[in-house]
């Protein structure tokens, strides 16, 4: 498995519109994403919003879970964020399963979120 930055944008599959957005954000550097690779197909991505800090959109394709390749993208976009001079890193988890990764790799709940 390789991790490296995302080469481009093209492979998102974010709606048209967001497409645009996307790709000037990467470029003008408000974030960075990385991808995993296996046999040249993409099955982990990530990204960092340096703006806030924020670890977000780690996703692992259904077929390639529990091997650590979500940790592997969050270590490659945090230590390149932290080498940066990010001070603080801090993500939303999804679910249990989420938290609970995101605990092996070093995070820690601080707070929670209600939706009234």
């Amino acid at each position: 498995m390789a991790v490296a930055p995302a080469r481009s944008a093209k492979a998102a599959t974010i709606p048209p519109p967001g497409t645009r957005r996307a790709r000037e954000a990467l470029a003008a550097g408000r974030y960075r994403s990385a991808a995993a690779r296996i046999d040249g197909a993409i099955v982990g991505v990530g990204t960092m919003s340096v703006g806030n800090d924020e670890l977000v959109g780690v996703a692992t394709a259904a077929e390639h879970r529990r091997r650590g390749i979500a940790a592997a993208v969050s270590h490659r976009l945090l230590s390149q964020h932290f080498a940066l001079g990010g001070r603080v890193a801090w993500l939303s988890a999804a679910d249990d399963a989420a938290r609970r990764a995101y605990a092996r790799i070093g995070f820690r709940l601080v707070v929670t979120k209600s939706t009234l």
